[in-house]
């Protein structure tokens, strides 16, 4: 392993760790060794822009548009984008995608921010768009969510399958159709995506899938007559927060995206009743 590659793998460690300062001066040095290594470059828009030094990273993006180039509208509207500056952002992805207009990541970009602001119209349109350009599991599960949103779940279903069909992204879909189908209550079909997802791949989120399966197979009936270590899916699954649990039920696009579990108030009661019971037989805490 090569002392350059290392250096890279801190930067991205220090990220995960937020620590952003630490970070930019990683990022500092490392330039001083790679001046012409563009993804460096860009690592420095991203340290100022964590760290809410927005003006000082615009600025490092016009300094620099020799090392840029063709990307320098792109990374100006990240910029305006983390600053929650939606407009801006979108007036520069639209600049990016006029230099480069068979890049589909810009038009991605737009039809999110546009998902954001609740355009679904326009949304579409720069969904629609980088479909046209190749795009094949972004755009369809842009395309989906907003399918969620006019309470048009057929039409959903049919984006995400075309993730998989077209795509061949089947991973991405298992998981966008787990949760669409959880909300929908349609177990049945979740509960196989996620047998998919466990005999496919070995890297998936244990900790997700955890919780997911627990609450899949109380829902099908699975363990709600003989659940075994009761208090460690309660720990696990249930956050017995009233306006948590109506906030989410309510609000259809923070359930999706957020995955959370529909679990009722009186499924809980249930839940605690149930592990009441069952103190006793309470030894440790079940693996998956």
């Amino acid at each position: 392993m090569t002392k350059k590659y290392l250096n890279f793998n801190l930067i991205d460690n220090l990220f995960m760790e937020r620590k952003f300062n630490r970070a930019n001066e990683e990022i500092d040095a490392l330039l001083k060794l790679y001046p012409e290594n563009i993804n460096l470059y860009k690592r420095k828009v991203d340290a100022l822009s964590k760290l809410g030094r927005f003006k000082e990273a615009e600025e490092w993006i016009d300094n620099n548009q020799h090392i840029f180039k063709n990307r320098t509208e792109n990374m100006k509207g990240v910029v305006c984008q983390n600053n929650g500056d939606v407009k801006k952002a979108i007036r520069h992805y639209k600049k990016a995608i006029n230099l480069s207009p068979y890049d589909w990541n810009g038009y991605i970009k737009i039809a999110q921010l546009y998902e954001e602001v609740g355009d679904l119209d326009q949304a579409k349109n720069y969904y629609e768009q980088a479909i046209n350009l190749g795009e094949k599991t972004y755009a369809f599960q842009g395309m989906s969510r907003i399918a969620v949103r006019e309470r048009n779940f057929e039409l959903a279903k049919h984006y995400l399958e075309r993730i998989i069909v077209e795509g061949g992204k089947e991973r991405f879909a298992a998981n966008s159709m787990i949760d669409l189908a959880i909300f929908l209550e349609e177990y049945e079909i979740a509960y196989e995506c996620l047998h998919f997802l466990l005999l496919g791949y070995s890297d998936i989120n244990p900790e997700k899938i955890k919780k997911q399966r627990y609450f899949l197979e109380y829902k099908l009936g699975i363990r709600k007559s003989k659940l075994r270590q009761p208090s460690y899916l309660l720990e696990q699954i249930v956050d017995y927060d009233e306006e948590k649990f109506y906030e989410r039920n309510q609000n259809l696009e923070g359930y999706i995206n957020n995955n959370g579990f529909k679990f009722t108030i009186s499924e809980v009661d249930e839940l605690r009743e149930l592990l009441e019971s069952n103190k006793d037989q309470i030894t440790s805490k079940s693996p998956i």
